[in-house]
């Protein structure tokens, strides 16, 4: 992955109060916000208006919004963030998912939490359990266990990831969870430290069949893992697959790639890195139906070391609330992970291998 160093401007931290210590026995309490308008209050993942600004950092570079939203802060012993009095909660609608009997099982609503939000309020803009999904794909070396490639945990016993990943003699044997930086186990960031890393033995390698080694379009396989993941939100949690018609009818011309590979100097990262990148037109890497190209700003993007990881972006996800979604797997990147290299990285659509997926998933 290419990370290029820039300025960014000047933004402030919105620190709510601390929690209330006191239960509150309505999962939806009434409340007035600071307009004197009715509302409920909500996780600020469940209130539109606020988490949208949230994720356009509308909140950190507007001292009125940021005053309004400290304001709106109820009290709250949630374990995923503050709860805000929200005066336009959507009711809950019922999601419509794509005809296949595994679509529901999988489902929408334990997946994908967006923890940026929690992150700006509590005043701490770290990466550490954010992207609680990303996998280390472990391959033994000279007696030793090395990630090669990423995936992305999409159920308790299954993780997506590319098929290049598995090809050959070179097949991974394990897979870690709960990584952040390489360097360190515990991994902790401004005090805060989160659980050790779990390595959870292989039970089957699921490439996809198609796959011939060489082209992008069906470079997609699962891991079955040997025993069930105790899912951990902002430590071990799955990410959402696009399993509505709506997800699947969309297209996001930007995406979010995660993972440890190469920097722009050659190396590569002990901590999980995250790069913004934009959809480019179809270029002759990227020509199948069920492959895209992207690349971020001043050519940033992934690079091999970050193969088998996701694509992910933040949408609403029909029943109110906004999650990660996986929208593609990566594929390959340029050979040599340089800011002049002007060669996009690959994706494989995952909408385009949903059934593929389901198909696979014994669940």
């Amino acid at each position: 992955m290419v990370i290029v160093a820039n300025t960014a401007p000047q933004t402030m931290d919105l620190v709510l109060p601390p929690p209330s210590s006191l239960r509150i026995d309505n999962a939806f309490p009434s409340c007035k916000d600071p307009t004197g308008s009715k509302g409920r209050c909500v996780p600020v993942r469940n209130c539109d208006a606020i988490h949208s600004a949230f994720l356009n950092e509308r909140i950190t570079q507007d001292r009125k919004m940021a005053d309004f939203v400290r304001a709106s802060s109820c009290p709250s012993d949630a374990r995923d963030g503050h709860s805000i009095c929200c005066a336009a909660v959507k009711p809950i609608k019922k999601m419509e998912f794509i005809a296949h009997s595994r679509a529901s099982r999988l489902g929408l609503k334990h997946c994908g939490t967006v923890r940026l939000a929690d992150n700006i309020l509590l005043g701490s803009a770290t990466g550490l359990g954010q992207f609680p999904w990303m996998a280390n794909l472990m391959y033994k070396r000279k007696g030793a266990l090395k990630s090669l490639c990423s995936g992305s945990l999409i159920h308790p016993r299954y993780v997506l990831t590319a098929a290049h990943c598995m090809k050959g003699n070179t097949r991974p044997v394990a897979v870690r969870l709960g990584e952040y930086d390489l360097s360190s186990d515990p991994d902790c960031v401004d005090g805060r430290c989160a659980a050790k890393v779990k390595d959870y033995p292989i039970e089957k390698l699921i490439p996809n069949n198609n796959f011939n080694g060489f082209d992008a379009d069906y470079d997609i396989a699962l891991i079955r893992l040997a025993r069930k993941v105790v899912l951990v939100d902002g430590e071990i949690f799955p990410v959402c697959l696009p399993l509505t018609e709506s997800l699947m009818m969309l297209k996001p011309n930007r995406l979010t790639v995660t993972g440890w590979g190469q920097t722009e100097d050659q190396r590569a990262s002990n901590v999980l890195l995250e790069a913004d990148l934009q959809v480019v037109p179809r270029t002759d890497l990227c020509q199948g139906e069920s492959t895209f190209c992207a690349r971020g700003r001043d050519m940033a993007g992934h690079c091999r070391g970050d193969s088998g990881g996701p694509y992910q972006t933040v949408v609403p996800v029909g029943d109110g609330s906004h999650r990660f979604v996986q929208f593609g797997v990566v594929s390959g990147g340029p050979a040599e992970c340089s800011v002049n290299e002007k060669r996009p990285g690959v994706g494989v659509m995952v909408s385009y291998h949903i059934n593929w997926i389901l198909d696979n998933l014994e669940i």
